[in-house]
């Protein structure tokens, strides 16, 4: 199998929670490794997202701004069914498990 650098160039990514510091932090490092990142993320102050911790890449990520509980949310085009998902929060690690790669 090629390595993770090769995996991720070109790859579709989502990340849930992506304007927080895992998340941003996230984002940046699979900016640099090529892959086309979408950030949903729904800005609730108590969470800690921010849009500056995305500076540097805003030019290179989508960024959706919406809460993920809700059903609404998801009208916005999503990355295709091979992308891969990448929850950077309140993720248990059984779901963490279950996310494919």
């Amino acid at each position: 199998m090629s390595s993770y650098r090769e995996f991720y160039r070109d790859r579709p990514v989502l990340i849930t929670g992506g304007l927080g510091f895992i998340g941003s932090n996230l984002a940046h490092h699979l900016v640099t490794l090529g892959a086309r990142v979408l950030i949903v993320d729904s800005l609730i102050p108590a969470y800690g997202g921010n849009l500056f911790n995305v500076h540097g890449i805003e030019n290179r990520v989508r960024v959706n701004i919406a809460d993920i509980r809700q059903q609404t949310a998801w009208r916005t085009p999503t990355p295709t069914s091979r992308s891969t998902a990448a929850a950077s929060s309140r993720c248990s690690r059984r779901a963490a498990a279950t996310i494919p790669g």
